[in-house]
């Protein structure tokens, strides 16, 4: 039912360290399910134990009273009264979460927590130091148990004694000298009871040494975190353009925006009129939430739930994108400490389904261009969203849930000075190429080429940078759909041994650098167990040297990997 503690779903993070925590908590009905955030994943955990604990305990009463078999012996006016707690609850939620809607403007004004290099250095992760003092403790029954002697038949607690009687008649040679019943139960339980103390200072230790790594790992993702934002803050404030868009990156990935708002965005950046163009995914009229309130029957024994009117959710929708628009200016804008950016572009865009058609589509529905002077002039705190987007002379139409895309203020581009002439090389590639032995920039040449066919399916494109032997961008592709697209970086590998962990990671950090929302890398080869644990939970995808020629067989070519033919070629 529940999820584990996972990295935020934003784009953006440092040093292939995300920037914020999440655990989904869901109620396993009732409509009831919650996001816990926060940027450290103690917090995250805490809280989350402590919601998914009482959820779990209301909904286990809930099916007590519901059942049929036990809820006859239950006193109808307790019935009554829990149910009649349990709707109001469910209500003060249902109006949280609405007043949240409503609150999306003055919430983003009022969350300002200060400079954005403190809060970044201030990260830390969740590696509870408990764990090792109570591993010390647990440990000292069970060590304490195997430091006992082992039963021996000879000692005196097992020797039997003969009376007098026995001595007299003889009965001494008849009867043997130990109690061996004593004896075999006493080194019956002493063996289960080393058996139960080794199984716990085994797994004590395991999990003591679990520990010990991650505290390893956490010392070296902080310190790579703290250079690479040592670094950022230095680039920024020599008013590098790459530095500037993300460091906006940052500060607006760092948005606590309602749940039913992705965060999902693209940057860019003109230096020579320092304007920042933003493209918003903005939520559809279904994602936000419908439930106004729940009321409890006492005569039919029946929990509704009542639901916004149609207008009454348009109503909200509408005043929300306004309010999104407003606040996400107002948080760059604010947070633009080294004055690089004086007008901001905002085009919101929406992915719904077409009524007419069924089919799904992307719009841009909403656009506005505000200048720095004149947006920090306004005070937001007093101001009605839709009135002030109309005075910045926003575009939309009167109704934004009906869908009605307009011409935004100003287009992205995707021009890049990196981008280099393609070749074509698929065509000379046959059963007899082994791509293990191809020329590098050949190898990069046909990887773009046979993504670019796999991406026009789409409609998308793919371009190849300039030679980038070191590692970095090999191909950028522009997947146009509005939910699985954007921009994706990939890399090439000609290798003939196993890429290293290091490699992944490289390109992690690449697309992090690049604001892409997925890196793809390819090799010749494969990849070993790290390099597949680290991808986990990241929008990384390996393909191995039986991917890629699956791949290019899927686009009409045939070609051979022999490794150790390429060794002996490259000497």
């Amino acid at each position: 039912m529940h999820s584990e503690i996972e990295e935020f779903k934003i784009r953006h993070s440092i040093s292939g360290i995300p920037l914020c925590f999440y655990s989904i908590v869901d109620g396993k009905t009732l409509d009831r399910k919650a996001k816990v955030s926060s940027r450290q994943e103690l917090d995250v955990v805490l809280e989350t134990n402590g919601l998914r604990s009482s959820w779990d305990q209301q909904w286990e009463e809930i099916s007590r009273l519901t059942n049929p078999e036990t809820n006859q012996y239950v006193d109808r006016g307790h019935i009554n009264k829990f149910f009649v707690a349990l709707a109001k609850e469910l209500t003060e939620e249902a109006e949280e979460k609405v007043g949240k809607i409503q609150s999306i403007l003055v919430d983003g004004i009022d969350s300002s927590e200060g400079s954005i290099w403190d809060i970044l250095w201030n990260f830390y992760f969740f590696n509870d130091p408990a764990l090792k003092n109570s591993s010390n403790e647990e440990l000292s029954e069970p060590i304490a148990t195997l430091s006992e002697p082992e039963p021996n038949i000879s000692d005196q607690k097992y020797k039997v004694s003969l009376g007098l009687i026995d001595r007299l008649i003889g009965k001494s040679s008849q009867k043997s000298n130990f109690n061996t019943a004593l004896f075999e139960s006493d080194h019956s339980s002493w063996l289960e009871r080393r058996r139960l103390a080794e199984a716990k200072v085994k797994s004590a230790n395991e999990a003591l040494q679990k520990w010990e790594q991650r505290e390893a790992e956490n010392a070296r993702l902080l310190k790579a975190r703290s250079k690479a934002i040592d670094e950022l803050k230095s680039q920024y404030e020599a008013g590098n353009a790459d530095a500037i868009v993300e460091y906006c990156d940052i500060a607006l990935g760092m948005s606590n925006f309602p749940d039913c708002i992705q965060n999902i965005y693209d940057l860019e950046y003109t230096p020579s009129t320092q304007t920042l163009l933003i493209e918003f995914l903005l939520p559809n009229v279904e994602d936000l939430p419908k439930i106004k309130e729940w009321k409890y029957t006492a005569t039919k024994g029946l929990l509704s739930a009542k639901e916004l009117s149609v207008a009454d959710l348009n109503k909200l929708y509408d005043e929300a994108i306004y309010q999104i628009s407003l606040r996400v200016i107002h948080e760059i804008f604010d947070s633009d400490k080294g004055n690089y950016i004086d007008g901001i572009v905002f085009n919101g865009r929406v992915v719904f389904t077409n009524k007419s058609t069924g089919h799904e589509e992307s719009a841009c529905i909403i656009s506005i261009q505000a200048s720095k002077d004149e947006f920090l002039a306004i005070n937001l705190s007093k101001v009605v969203a839709k009135d002030c987007f109309k005075l910045l002379k926003g575009v939309g139409s009167s109704k934004l849930h009906g869908m009605s895309a307009i011409a935004p203020v100003m287009s992205m581009r995707r021009e890049d000075g990196r981008f280099v002439s393609a070749q074509e090389v698929a065509s000379t590639v046959n059963e007899s190429t082994n791509l293990a032995a191809m020329d590098w920039q050949d190898f990069e040449h046909l990887i773009r080429e046979i993504f670019e066919k796999e991406f026009s399916i789409n409609g998308g494109e793919v371009k190849i940078t300039q030679a980038s032997r070191d590692g970095g961008v090999d191909a950028v592709a522009f997947d146009p759909d509005p939910i699985r697209g954007g921009k994706i970086v990939i890399q090439a590998k000609r290798y003939t041994n196993t890429v290293d962990v290091s490699a992944v990671r490289d390109l992690w950090g690449t697309v992090d650098h690049e604001g892409a929302m997925k890196g793809i890398l390819v090799t010749t080869s494969d990849y070993g167990p790290d390099a597949y644990n680290f991808i986990k939970g990241k929008p990384l995808v390996l393909l191995n040297g039986a991917n890629l020629l699956h791949l290019l067989e899927k686009h009409g070519h045939k070609a051979r990997i022999d490794i150790q033919e390429a060794k002996l070629m490259n000497g």
